[in-house]
């Protein structure tokens, strides 16, 4: 039957690769008018396609969010392969990294470092004091987390200060690819979020009067 076939084309889509994904959308319209459109079979084989198509779609819209997942991956892997270490303290750039951190590491549930549980306490009380977050907030861990790794990619850190919260960053950023299902499979390619260039290393342009 087409019927069967078509649902074999739908179960195959959730296996193909990254570099292959960008067409499976419109593939995916294309063989849903084809299943919808075979009707004049037998009630009991109907019934039965019609499940496993629906088993095939529920799979295929798992993968579909996992692909969008890892894309929002692949933009911060760019935003920190355009990381640059700075020659110049920068206190605030430091005291900024530190929050972050301990954001991610509050909103996540990791540990954070023995040398700032005393910072941690300090700053959780001053954010329940202050009651930054709305419920609604607070349940959206993804986009917090994202958006949190984009400004720490982005601070003029020194060498010693990156140093030190970069081991942070990166237990966060695989605590969330955990909560994601996205640590490194076949299906799943491995991100990369190389060591920053030092300033010395890029060519600085002037800024403009």
């Amino acid at each position: 039957y087409l019927k069967i076939a078509a649902c074999e084309q739908l179960e195959a889509l959730s296996t193909l690769s990254e570099e292959e994904w960008g067409n499976v959308g419109a593939r995916q319209q294309e063989l849903t008018t084809t299943f919808q459109s075979i009707r004049n079979i037998p009630k009991a084989i109907y019934t039965k396609l019609e499940n496993r198509w629906q088993v095939a779609e529920k799979v295929l819209q798992h993968r579909h969010s996992q692909m969008a997942q890892l894309q929002q991956w692949r933009q911060l892997e760019q935003i920190a392969a355009n990381q640059v270490i700075s020659h110049e303290e920068s206190p605030q750039a430091q005291q900024q990294g530190e929050i972050l951190c301990l954001d991610l590491e509050i909103l996540l549930g990791l540990e954070t470092p023995a040398d700032f549980q005393k910072q941690r306490l300090n700053y959780q009380i001053g954010r329940m004091s202050e009651s930054m977050l709305s419920r609604k907030e607070q349940r959206q861990i993804e986009p917090q987390a994202l958006k949190a790794f984009k400004q720490w990619y982005r601070l003029p850190l020194t060498d010693a200060a990156y140093q030190v919260q970069n081991p942070r960053i990166q237990a966060a950023i695989k605590a969330l690819k955990a909560q994601q299902g996205l640590l490194e499979t076949a299906a799943t390619p491995a991100t990369s979020f190389e060591a920053p260039v030092s300033e010395s290393e890029v060519t600085v342009l002037p800024s403009p009067d």
